[in-house]
């Protein structure tokens, strides 16, 4: 059987799905057109790449209005996999992901979070797990939230090669890739996308080799 069983449109707030594990993947962003094509929106990009993996047709998004987030459901042979993308900005992105969370009762340690990351070369991307924010604000809100690090992490490099002058922190991370970055960003996003799929099965290793363009 093959890593997803199916995709549903989500229908509104449930409580629990019939499942055996649930989990959550949590892409962190702005949201908002003009916001779209920016580095801070990396791991947006890489969620929509990996529904398209879904061979069973479009995955439905829905607002959860409650909840602050863009959301859509999966099923693999664990279980029903919550994904969601929060509505508040990326520095409040605890409020969406820890309410999520609570919500469906599911454990921390079932995040999944993925994000960019300027600490990390552009045409890169690593996991991490139980490892602390490193100045990112999202993640910060994230561990705040949870109550806890200890959960996975995949992390999209952004930062520019030593040539290229980085400028001020904040206003880099929302602006948007040039032509030549996205050339090299492309297929970090593809392999972001394929190595959720060991990920979401606790396959670390297998999920780093796929993340370095190994598998």
């Amino acid at each position: 059987m093959g890593f997803f069983r199916h995709a549903g449109a989500y229908r509104g707030p449930r409580r629990r799905f019939d499942s055996l594990t649930m989990r959550l993947v949590a892409a962190l962003g702005n949201p908002g057109k003009e916001f779209t094509e920016t580095r801070h929106n990396a791991g947006w990009r890489a969620l929509d790449r990996f529904c398209t993996l879904w061979p069973g047709g479009e995955v439905s998004w829905t607002m959860d209005k409650k909840r602050k987030a863009a959301v859509a459901r999966v099923s693999d042979d664990r279980g029903d996999v919550l994904l969601a993308k929060p509505q508040t900005f990326m520095n409040l992105s605890g409020e969406a992901v820890g309410a999520l969370a609570s919500f469906y009762k599911i454990s921390p340690h079932d995040v999944i979070l993925v994000h960019d990351d300027i600490d990390i070369l552009l045409g890169t991307a690593r996991l991490s797990v139980d490892s602390g924010p490193a100045g990112h604000h999202g993640v910060e809100s994230v561990i705040a939230h949870l109550g806890t690090k200890k959960f996975p992490r995949i992390r999209i490099g952004i930062k520019p090669p030593p040539e290229v002058p980085l400028g001020p922190g904040a206003a880099f991370v929302v602006g948007r890739f040039r032509q030549e970055e996205e050339a090299l960003l492309a297929p970090v996003i593809d392999r972001v996308a394929k190595a959720l799929v060991p990920l979401l099965l606790g396959r670390i290793e297998e999920t780093r080799k796929t993340l370095a363009g190994e598998g």
